[in-house]
């Protein structure tokens, strides 16, 4: 559960590739079986404009969370916001989410405007245990 709130922490800047992509699955899983919960319980209950409005914010928020995520891999990979923004709106003629996929698979940049790579900081903030 905490690697799915690590994109809302404002010190973390950038995520590395294993940890994003364990993200988006945990995040594609999660929100893909409330999505289930949320129909059946529309189909039960029949709450029209409770379930939209209930609908309508998990939407929201998943929109938020991956925008996040896919926000600090692009800063990983060396990429400013408005790369991913410009991704965003060649979503539609499906060039931009080839955009996404490819910056999500390249390798973390080294140090960067965003900081020093996730791993490299833990390693280095480690260091006195590895040296044992």
């Amino acid at each position: 559960m905490t690697m799915l709130l690590q994109c809302f922490k404002r010190d973390i800047t950038r995520i590395s590739r294993v940890d994003y992509w364990v993200a988006w699955f945990s995040a594609v899983l999660f929100f893909g079986l409330l999505d289930v919960l949320l129909f059946a319980c529309w189909q039960s209950f029949e709450m029209n404009v409770l379930f939209l409005a209930v609908f309508l914010g998990v939407k929201l928020f998943q929109a938020i969370y991956m925008y996040l995520l896919t926000l600090k891999r692009f800063h990983d990979a060396g990429y400013a916001a408005w790369c991913l923004n410009v991704c965003v709106l060649l979503s539609p003629l499906v060039i931009g989410n080839f955009m996404i996929l490819f910056v999500a698979m390249k390798e973390s940049d080294g140090k960067n405007a965003w900081g020093e790579p996730p791993l490299l900081a833990e390693y280095e903030k480690n260091s006195a245990i590895y040296r044992r």
